[in-house]
């Protein structure tokens, strides 16, 4: 082995080979997880930088014009992915709202949580759409307020396969599902085959619970009410949170994911076994029936392109201050009766806008974006069912978002680091 290590040492042009740092990082643990860290986190921003730069047209260097398009042709673009996830997303509603019609007295609700709309890294045409999602059991609700909820996953993929002609190997209704696991410990999975016109979701199979919930108990929260009660959490949290509400919106906003519900009243988090709502997984609700399918009602005197966006920008502002818009209203945003208007918490917005600058500028920029559509041109429609809208949300809304997070978990990290190396030195002493 000594003779190995020499000839590998000897083998070295130029120099300057650091032996004795090589030896060091195949000698200890702890340094080698501390280096391939950082050499993690370089990579990352070297990607980040190659991605993103563009050449200088005086460039005349044909390799590096060419390295540029290889990038460029391998990268995933960010709007035709959230392009995609928004048809399997589509079709995974439509498919669920076909199982959810059943004959029981009182419809099924479900809860499907936010936190899954985090896939913009990948590719949807090959990994498909999966949500996490509770629905309560009315056979085992009380007449009260009191609901008991199970725990379920559900999954759609393009499938690579025939469609099963045998109908008992697939679902019927959402209660074969919930009878499986009645009384039980235990959640249910389900999973949709896409085939383009056909959508075939398979008999649920059953496995442990991974959400820590209070099964029954009224125990969820409003986003509105988690406001009113719950102390301000870590600005990693909230930016997380923001970051998770402004993807969610790119992939499910103006589709049948119950758009006229996009509001802190009816985005809802539920209480982990501690009592503590879960933060990092809000919900949206629906029952997929007709009320589910509503579309936000537009007041023709709203001065946003898009009331969506602008639902999001507020969202934000909530999230960081972590108090409700109307907490901040003023006399002049009213009408003169005092009540509010369709733009009252537009003037809100911009006012706290101007307030936020240069506190946290990606997440400044990110608001700036929900309310100006900067990358709108004059006179073209705000939707994101075009690709023009759902590039620019991408780059001007969920890219500074994105940054923001990411910087404030290095920090967090370091300091952990930092932490548990001053705790191991006093161990030793």
């Amino acid at each position: 082995m000594c003779a190995s290590m020499l000839e590998f040492r000897n083998t070295g042009t130029g120099g300057q080979w650091h032996f004795h740092e090589r030896r060091k990082f195949f000698q200890k643990e702890e340094n080698r997880k501390k280096w391939v860290s950082q050499l993690a986190k370089w990579n990352k921003r070297l990607k980040r930088i190659v991605k993103h730069g563009k050449l200088d047209g005086a460039t005349t260097d044909e390799a590096e014009r060419a390295l540029c398009r290889s990038n460029q042709s391998t990268a995933i673009d960010p709007s035709n992915t959230a392009n995609h996830l928004r048809i399997l997303s589509r079709r995974l509603f439509t498919t669920l709202s076909g199982c959810w019609q059943c004959q029981c007295t009182k419809p099924h609700e479900g809860r499907f949580s936010l936190g899954n709309c985090n896939m913009l890294g990948s590719d949807p045409t090959t990994c498909g759409v999966q949500f996490q999602f509770l629905v309560c059991d009315s056979i085992q609700s009380q007449p009260d307020s009191t609901m008991s909820w199970h725990e379920a996953t559900v999954s759609i993929m393009p499938a690579y396969r025939p469609i099963c002609s045998d109908p008992t190997e697939n679902l019927k209704t959402i209660c074969e599902a919930v009878r499986m696991v009645r009384g039980r410990d235990l959640a249910f999975q389900l999973h949709i085959w896409d085939h383009d016109d056909v959508q075939v979701v398979e008999r649920p199979k059953v496995c442990s619970r991974l959400l820590k919930y209070q099964q029954v108990l009224p125990g969820r929260l409003s986003f509105k009410e988690v406001l009113r009660t719950e102390k301000k959490p870590s600005l990693a949290m909230r930016i997380k949170l923001a970051s998770t509400f402004a993807r969610s919106l790119l992939q499910l906003y103006e589709s049948p994911w119950s758009s006229s519900r996009w509001d802190k009243d009816h985005l809802t988090f539920f209480f982990t076994e501690y009592g503590k709502p879960d933060l990092d997984r809000p919900y949206l609700s629906t029952t997929f029936d007709k009320s589910s399918l509503q579309g936000d009602v537009v007041d023709p005197s709203l001065v946003h392109s898009n009331i969506g966006i602008l639902k999001l920008g507020i969202l934000l502002i909530e999230v960081y201050k972590w108090k409700p818009i109307e907490h901040y209203r003023q006399p002049g945003d009213m009408n003169q009766d005092g009540t509010p208007n369709a733009n009252t918490d537009i003037w809100v917005a911009f006012r706290m806008l101007d307030k936020m600058e240069g506190s946290l500028q990606g997440y400044f920029d990110s608001v700036f974006g929900c309310l100006n559509l900067p990358w709108k041109q004059p006179g073209a429609r705000v939707s994101l069912e075009d690709e023009s809208t759902r590039d620019g949300f991408y780059r001007v809304v969920l890219q500074p978002l994105q940054g923001e997070l990411e910087k404030i978990e290095e920090d967090e990290k370091r300091r952990e680091e930092k932490l548990r190396d001053t705790k191991r030195r006093g161990g030793y002493r």
